[in-house]
């Protein structure tokens, strides 16, 4: 309740009813009534806005929008709300498959572009690292914001450490702390049976 709304209401009676206490109190009396009703209505408009809203309020708009809220705390829960809301709605167009992954990845050292690929299809290549799960909902996403009948692929890598071939010089399959350890050398270098897979036990 405001005292500013209520004089407000109170200062256009006309002149002549200025100086009548009973009407003015009557008047001040239903002004009250009126703020109360007006205090409450935009405090659930606001609180129920995607921006403002918390909590429960938060996951009836998630509900409505189709994303479950998951483990997210409020601010990540919005943000994947924005994202959905826009593959939903989205044309498929370059700007709306950057907006979806741009709602979630904030970072602006993470690069993001797009390959057109002849005749119907794109890569979606994001250079960052983003988390496995984070990347196969955002996956997900551009697949339902992708136009009808385009071939759309998300690229992402999913840590810094990423698997590759290399000689013993490097990392690749090596044991835990090694020196070295590449495709050929190391506990790992093994067939799926136990046999070292370049060993001399094949």
């Amino acid at each position: 309740m405001t005292n500013a709304f209520i004089q407000d209401g109170l200062s256009r009676l006309l002149e002549q009813f200025h100086r009548s206490p009973v009407l003015r109190s009557w008047l001040k009396s239903y002004l009250t009534q009126v703020d109360a009703l007006r205090v409450a209505s935009l405090q659930l408009i606001n609180e129920r806005a995607i921006y403002d809203a918390v909590g429960q309020q938060l996951n009836v708009i998630g509900d409505i929008v189709g994303k479950a809220r998951g483990s997210f705390d409020d601010p990540t829960y919005r943000a994947w709300i924005l994202a959905t809301i826009r593959s939903n709605s989205s044309s498929g167009h370059a700007s709306d498959l950057i907006a979806i992954v741009r709602h979630i990845i904030t970072d602006p050292l993470v690069t993001l572009f797009i390959e057109d690929e002849y005749p119907a299809a794109l890569t979606f290549h994001c250079e960052g690292i983003v988390e496995v799960e984070e990347g196969n909902a955002l996956g997900q996403a551009l697949q339902i914001a992708r136009a009808a009948g385009v071939r759309l692929l998300f690229s992402y890598s999913p840590e810094t450490n990423v698997f590759r071939y290399a000689d013993a010089s490097f990392l690749g399959l090596g044991e835990d702390g090694a020196a070295s350890g590449g495709y050929d050398d190391g506990g790992y270098a093994q067939t799926h049976d136990g046999r070292d897979l370049f060993g001399d036990n094949t």
